[in-house]
C-alpha cells in the first residue's frame, strides 16, 4: 500500500483553466451599443433570412472579469450590406452570445460619427 500523500484531485474546471486563460488574453474590450466584427461570420441556414452575419451590435454585457475586462457579451447580429438584423421566428431581434475572443471592436458607440477603428 502506498501511503504517500496525493496532491489535490484535478477536476474538469482545473483541466480547462489553462485553455480559458489563453482565450482570455485577447479579449475585445467593448461597451453597450458598440459595433463589432465577428472573426468567424455567423452562418445561418434559414429561408427567411440569408446569412452569414459578419457584424454584431453589443446588446448586453454578460461577464466581466475581476480585472474589469469584458469576457462575454450578447450581440444583435447585423449585416451592413443587407441592412439586416437577425430576427427570430416571431420577427423579434434575437441575441447571440459570444466570447470576446471571437470578436473585434469595429466602431465605438460613444465616438462622434461612429468612426471605424478597423479597416
Amino acid at each position: 500500500m502506498n501511503d504517500a500523500p496525493h496532491g489535490p484531485e484535478r477536476g474538469p474546471a482545473d483541466e480547462l483553466r489553462p485553455e480559458l486563460e489563453n482565450l482570455d488574453r485577447e479579449l475585445a474590450q467593448v461597451e453597450l451599443a458598440d459595433i463589432v466584427r465577428l472573426k468567424k461570420p455567423y452562418g445561418l441556414k434559414i429561408d427567411r433570412q440569408k446569412g452569414p452575419f459578419g457584424f454584431g451590435i453589443v446588446a448586453e454585457i454578460l461577464t466581466v472579469l475581476p480585472d474589469g475586462r469584458t469576457r462575454n457579451v450578447s450581440l444583435y447580429l447585423y449585416d451592413p450590406e443587407r441592412k439586416e438584423i437577425f430576427l427570430g421566428p416571431n420577427g423579434i431581434p434575437e441575441f447571440v452570445d459570444c466570447h470576446c475572443s471571437e470578436i473585434e471592436l469595429y466602431k465605438r458607440a460613444t465616438d462622434m460619427g461612429y468612426s471605424p477603428l478597423l479597416e
